[in-house]
Parts: C-alpha cells; structure tokens; sequence
C-alpha cells in the first residue's frame, strides 16, 4: 500500500515530517532539481548517460530551457 508522503527539499538534500520534526530522506523518482549534491559521477546504463550520487542517479533535463536533473529510478538488473 502506497502512502502520500509531502517531501521537502532545503540545502540539497529531501525531508519528510517525522513526529514533531523532519528526517532527510532519498529524493523522490521524478523530482527536478537545479544543481546536483556534491561527489557524483558519471555513469551510462545502456545508451542512457546519468549522474550517480550514493545510490541516487540523476537524469539530465531540459526545462523551460534550462539544464536540471531529474531523480531517476534505476532497477539493479538494468545496471
């Protein structure tokens, strides 16, 4: 079962209300981003090129012409 869960974004990292305060969390797949964490790396996954940063892979985008990233979800037997 699937909840709605709102996550927050501040300083580059995600947050999720937990109790009376927030715990950070791994970004949402499908969430744009303006500028990466720092310590990613390149990697290409077939033909698709994405940046890896700990277990989270980001997508390059164009929005309203702009250069973001967008938070992919990368199954382990496509790696």
């Amino acid at each position: 079962m699937l909840k709605n869960v709102t996550s927050y974004y501040y300083g580059g990292a995600y947050y999720e209300k937990s109790g009376s305060g927030y715990k950070a969390v791994a970004p949402p797949a499908g969430a744009v981003v303006d500028n990466l964490p720092a310590g990613g790396e390149e990697v290409k996954i077939g033909d698709q090129t994405y940046v890896k940063v700990g277990e989270t892979y980001y997508q390059p985008v164009q929005v309203d012409g702009k250069n973001k990233y967008e938070v992919s979800q990368v199954e382990e037997g496509t790696k």
